[in-house]
């Protein structure tokens, strides 16, 4: 199956019901902890797939928030 007919066919709930009980039952242990962050953010997952968004943009954006804050003042007063 590929990603186009994915976003066309609205198929995205069938394959991820499939993929999610193929991975929970995959010995390594680094899936399963990427099978669970997965779970926890589908809804973002499938608003991609479904409606073509994604939070890109607000992530760039908190990310550089966060480097601000850690920064010294005198460094943080430069760059704003």
């Amino acid at each position: 199956m590929k990603t186009g007919e994915l976003h066309h066919s609205g198929r995205c709930n069938e394959f991820w019901k499939i993929w999610y009980l193929w991975a929970t039952g995959s010995r390594p242990e680094p899936v399963k902890k990427k099978v669970g962050m997965i779970r926890d953010n589908i809804s973002g997952l499938m608003a991609y797939f479904t409606l073509g968004i994604t939070c890109a943009m607000a992530e760039y954006t908190k990310s550089k928030i966060y480097t601000v804050q850690e920064m010294p003042m005198n460094k943080a007063k430069k760059i704003i």
